[in-house]
């Protein structure tokens, strides 16, 4: 598939309801993307420099666009988070529904047993950010595994696993395998630009980190880069 990219705003506000924030710092160009801090590499592009010359498997998905939850279990509990808050179970929460309909906490507690595991997604459909994706009523996407008792993210391929042995799904995937050395950041806009979701619309960009997860020494943490897509920001006056 094609991919994406974009650029950073400061302390931008994409979404009221759901408070998700684009944060660009000065020195620290940081900002939340599938709830996690991530940095944009078109405005830190030493990131990319670094992730060419680690010369390891990098996997490359798509932003759905719509809202994240958390869904947890810890210490045989289970709750579900919007990115702000926990919420409780009432017939009207978007999130419980979703949650329910797809069985997740059956499935987590089948799969992980007594593991303190979280689990991060995308909430996407009717009511949900306008529903860009056009996608008919209402499902989740993973994107993230952390186990809490050690304190460290699940590779890909323990994300992929789980996804596909608990037939939920995972974000797509737009790329994996080892980057070029020719990589640019204008050839990952590029690919950004062109990136639709199934509708035929921009899709928002894509999430890059490595296949196995590993610190940045550029970042001082989590090894992780979002490209967001001119071509969606200049649709919706983002």
């Amino acid at each position: 598939m094609k991919t994406i990219i974009g650029k950073v705003t400061a302390i931008k506000k994409i979404d009221v309801k759901s408070k998700r924030y684009d944060i660009s710092v000065e020195d620290n160009h940081n900002f939340f993307a599938n709830d996690i801090l991530v940095h944009n590499c078109q405005s830190y592009p030493d990131i990319l420099t670094e992730l060419i010359a680690l010369n390891i498997e990098v996997i490359g998905t798509m932003k759905m666009d719509g809202t994240s939850f958390t869904a947890y279990l810890k210490d045989g509990a289970f709750g579900v988070c919007s990115r702000n808050m926990e919420l409780l179970e009432t017939d009207g929460n978007a999130y419980w529904k979703a949650i329910r309909s797809l069985d997740v906490e059956q499935k987590m507690r089948d799969y992980f047993g007594d593991r303190n595991i979280v689990s991060q997604g995308e909430l996407i459909g009717n009511g949900i950010q306008g529903n860009r994706m056009g996608f008919n009523g209402t499902t989740m996407h993973f994107f993230n595994l952390y186990d809490v008792s050690v304190g460290k993210y699940l590779s890909t391929d323990e994300l992929i696993d789980f996804t596909n042995k608990t037939n939920l799904n995972m974000v797509p995937i737009v790329f994996r395998g080892i980057l070029p050395e020719h990589t640019t950041v204008e050839s990952l806009l590029k690919m950004s630009d062109e990136l639709k979701y199934q509708n035929g619309l921009p899709a928002e960009g894509i999430v890059w980190r490595p296949v196995t997860e590993i610190d940045s020494k550029v970042l001082k943490g989590r090894l992780s880069v979002k490209v967001v897509s001119n071509v969606f920001l200049e649709k919706y006056k983002e």
